[in-house]
């Protein structure tokens, strides 16, 4: 996982062999930057989606978060066989908490878990 898209090491640590250390969630806005997200796929399809795309931070600009939640948006609808996120990473980054996303991410976490 990475600091930004240019740079080659995460804000926790440089080595690529390892994944970093995720930020913890302890609220539904808290997955709106799309950390968690993106490492929850990486974790279950890292094929589709290496943990080394993903932007980590413990404070993740708007750009950031716009970028994970891209990466998750892309393989819903590349991988999954119906579309789980309904809306756009912007609007996730900018709305948190909304019922549309609550939908996609409970969807997301059904699929995984069958």
């Amino acid at each position: 996982m990475q600091s930004s898209p240019s740079s080659g090491c995460s804000v926790f640590q440089c080595d690529r062999l390892h994944p970093p250390d995720i930020p913890p969630v302890r609220e539904l806005k808290d997955l709106c930057d799309g950390i968690s997200l993106a490492a929850l796929v990486s974790f279950y399809c890292p094929e589709e989606l290496p943990w080394t795309d993903v932007v980590v931070s413990y404070l993740p600009t708007i750009s950031d978060s716009v970028r994970n939640l891209m990466l998750v948006y892309n393989f819903c609808a590349r991988s999954l066989p119906c579309s789980v996120f309904h809306m756009m990473p912007e609007d996730v980054t900018y709305l948190r908490g909304y019922v549309y996303f609550i939908c996609g991410v409970s969807e997301l976490c059904a699929l995984f878990g069958h």
